[in-house]
């Protein structure tokens, strides 16, 4: 009768960070060279699903504090939200 229980040699699993980009490192994903220590990024954010009530768009870290003003618009009532029959829903 033969065992299915993995052995010391059988891995386990993908490792822990198996699909994720490193946290910290001189690298991106795909190999090429990440940005300079200290140096200015330009990340875009988006949240323009059609699911999305609120479609939110901006450059990181630019509009990091206008992203957050955006929603608390929106929670209060002075900002549109999309309908359900646009989101699909």
């Amino acid at each position: 009768m033969t065992s299915l229980a993995p052995t010391a040699e059988a891995p386990q699993g993908p490792p822990p960070n198996a699909g994720r980009a490193p946290a910290d490192g001189p690298c991106a994903p795909d190999g090429a060279p990440g940005p300079a220590a200290g140096a200015p990024r330009n990340d875009r954010f988006h949240s323009n699903h059609a699911s999305n009530c609120l479609p939110l768009a901006g450059t990181l870290p630019k509009d990091r504090d206008a992203l957050p003003a955006v929603v608390a618009a929106a929670r209060a009532g002075a900002q549109l939200l999309r309908p359900g029959w646009i989101r699909g829903l």
